[in-house]
């Protein structure tokens, strides 16, 4: 009993030590006479409360700031302006922070560059407090001010708001912004041999790296995350952050490796019910779906409908779809139906809602219509009575304006007839691009029907025999039909405009990274289903002089060749090509290749080689090829059969006037 008796002595000693320090400062305030030694008393009591969080804070430092109002004593109005917003911050009472913290920079700004490096710290916590309450735009406007001033005197704190800049820039997808203010965190914190604080830096790259679809970069700051979670005793904060690494071994197919830190993650939380860990159940509820773990699984979304399912429509559906693939995995086929129904009929609903909305506008826009003919038509009715009168007044009168409608019905038939000129023009060069049509689609959206007919015949004839798994062989291949009619439907829309000069070429700067990992979100499921990476080799900040709507057009159609030509386990990367006429997008995969016979014919109009076994139609190719042209540039394709394939879009670094 000894040493528990000596904790409670010297726990009881130090609660005394704290309450007559207190007492004592409270009794300097009681004798103070002056203001100023007030305020300075007042000062020293917010230090003492601020060291142990008591929430007197706000009090005494409303107190000092009446006292500085009654002294004059603007620099302390500011000092206490600044308690005032911690103490709130604390409470998480942000519109009163921002209150206080404005209120702060208002009286700064009256000051000389003496209090230069206080405006930095008043303006990177306005900063800090628009985070709290999710108004970024406004949270990066403060926080780039105080990087202004922290770089102009070296102000060893800029590290800090390099910080905050790249988590505000990851918040909003800029990537690229939040890379370079990241990495120049981790450069200076390096230099300061800040090693602890490097924590929340590596784990921002990792996420950077992550929704940038460079993985292995990703994996590698995470490692270093948990190196250094190792090194300072850091591993507890460091599990609960093992939910991003699960979501890169998902992205990568390696399932039993994220179902593996999904579950460590959750385990660390201390409140496993909070809405913020449902992402982390996902994370578990995916793979373990894919590997048939099937109990661990239910108990994920057990657990994510305990949280409760937001009404979202991303939310939503992910999750019946989830209970989907669940009881497929599980063969409870009478469940599977329900919740596809449920998912579909969640999806009928917003649609019909978005109908009715439309409808709405629509009726009130013919309203209005209606009524402004009526109001016009009046006013016409009005101006011919006038006319009348005036007619009966003069001859004279009556004689000019006979004149002059005669003049407008002249003017009216001339208008008419260049017009009628201009359509018969535009009418025959519709008339040309619908006969080309009509070819290509007679060649081209016959593949297409050809495998819906034959499937479907198949499924007629011989359901009966048919298996699930055969079944489910049968619908993957009109899914993969729908889609390739889908994308002829868009490239024939496209080609058909380019045919009858309506397609407008409207070039500008953008980064094509971004463009890349676009197009990757839209195959990265058909992707998955053949066991195929998608792999960007662009690096960020990648700027290209383009239309984005062409560039978009190409690069989809290419990537979807890719993906129809490779086999299971092939990749597909796009990586760039400097010269310094232009820069080359290269889309290489490593699937089946071309002869040289097919290689001659890839970009013909219709009935390309590489419209064999029912893959793809010629179409999408010579689409390209004439919107790579139309863009002042060039689609160059080189192929080994058996090795690959890689198409070369050729854009020109400068437009020639």
């Amino acid at each position: 009993m000894r040493y528990p008796l000596t904790l409670l002595c010297f726990l009881g000693y130090i609660t005394l030590f704290a309450q007559s320090q207190d007492s004592l400062i409270l009794a300097k305030l009681d004798t103070a006479s002056s203001i100023k030694s007030k305020i300075i008393i007042h000062e020293e009591l917010i230090q003492y409360y601020l060291k142990t969080r008591d929430t007197r804070v706000i009090q005494y430092a409303k107190e000092g700031l009446v006292l500085t109002k009654e002294g004059k004593d603007s620099l302390h109005m500011i000092v206490f302006c600044n308690h005032l917003v911690r103490g709130y911050y604390r409470k998480s009472e942000y519109d009163s922070c921002l209150t206080y913290g404005h209120r702060a920079r208002e009286l700064i700004e009256q000051f000389s560059k003496s209090s230069i490096k206080r405006k930095a710290k008043i303006y990177n916590n306005l900063g800090s407090i628009y985070i709290q309450v999710g108004q970024h735009k406004k949270a990066i406007e403060w926080l780039l001010k105080a990087l202004e001033i922290r770089e102009e005197i070296n102000d060893p704190l800029v590290a800090t708001t390099y910080t905050n800049l790249g988590l505000e820039y990851l918040t909003l997808s800029q990537y690229d912004k939040a890379l370079k203010y990241t990495r120049k965190a981790i450069e200076i914190k390096k230099e300061q041999k800040k090693w602890a604080s490097l924590f929340s830096n590596y784990n921002n790259m990792g996420l950077i790296y992550k929704e940038t679809y460079q993985l292995d970069s990703a994996l590698i700051y995470f490692d270093k995350l948990k190196r250094l979670a190792q090194e300072h005793n850091m591993m507890d904060r460091y599990e609960s952050h093992r939910g991003n690494v699960a979501q890169v071994y998902r992205t990568q197919r390696k399932n039993k490796a994220a179902l593996k830190e999904a579950k460590i993650a959750y385990n660390s939380l201390s409140n496993s019910l909070d809405k913020g860990n449902v992402k982390t159940l996902y994370a578990i509820a995916r793979p373990a779906i894919i590997l048939r773990y099937l109990e661990e699984a239910d108990w994920a979304l057990n657990q994510i409908k305990q949280i409760g399912i937001d009404t979202s429509i991303g939310h939503f559906t992910t999750y019946y779809l989830l209970k989907r693939d669940y009881f497929i995995a599980a063969e409870e086929y009478d469940s599977v139906a329900y919740y596809q129904k449920v998912y579909s009929a969640r999806l009928k609903k917003n649609k019909a809602a978005e109908y009715e909305k439309n409808v709405r506008e629509l009726e009130e826009k013919y309203k209005a219509k209606q009524k402004q003919k009526e109001i016009d038509f009046l006013k016409q009715q009005d101006k011919l009575t006038q006319l009348e009168l005036s007619s009966v007044s003069t001859q004279r009168t009556f004689a000019f304006i006979v004149i002059g409608l005669m003049l407008l019905i002249l003017i009216l038939l001339y208008l008419q007839y260049r017009y009628r000129v201009r359509t018969a023009k535009q009418l025959e060069q519709l008339i040309l691009a619908r006969d080309k049509l009509y070819s290509v689609i007679g060649h081209d959206l016959k593949n297409p029907l050809i495998g819906f007919k034959s499937v479907t015949g198949s499924l007629s004839n011989n359901f009966n025999h048919l298996d699930q798994e055969e079944i489910k062989f049968f619908i993957n291949k009109l899914d993969k039909s729908a889609n390739a009619l889908y994308l002829l439907i868009q490239n024939l829309t496209q080609w058909a405009g380019t045919h009858s000069n309506q397609l407008t070429y409207t070039p500008h700067r953008l980064m094509i990274d971004r463009v890349v990992i676009e197009v990757f979100k839209l195959f990265r499921l058909n992707a998955e289903r053949a066991n195929i990476s998608l792999i960007s080799e662009v690096p960020l900040e990648s700027p290209v002089y383009a239309d984005l709507n062409i560039v978009q057009t190409i690069l989809r159609n290419l990537v979807d060749n890719a993906i129809k030509f490779s086999n299971s386990e092939d990749e597909i990367s796009i990586s760039l090509q400097e010269t310094p006429e232009n820069t080359a997008i290269l889309v290489k995969d490593t699937g089946v290749g071309m002869s040289k016979e097919e290689l001659a014919k890839v970009f013909e109009d219709a009935g390309s080689i590489r419209n064999s076994s029912n893959k793809g139609t010629g179409l999408g190719l010579a689409l390209c090829k004439e919107l790579a042209i139309k863009q002042g540039g060039d689609l160059t394709v080189e192929s080994q059969e058996g090795k690959g394939t890689t198409f070369s879009l050729i854009i020109k670094k400068k437009i020639n006037d």
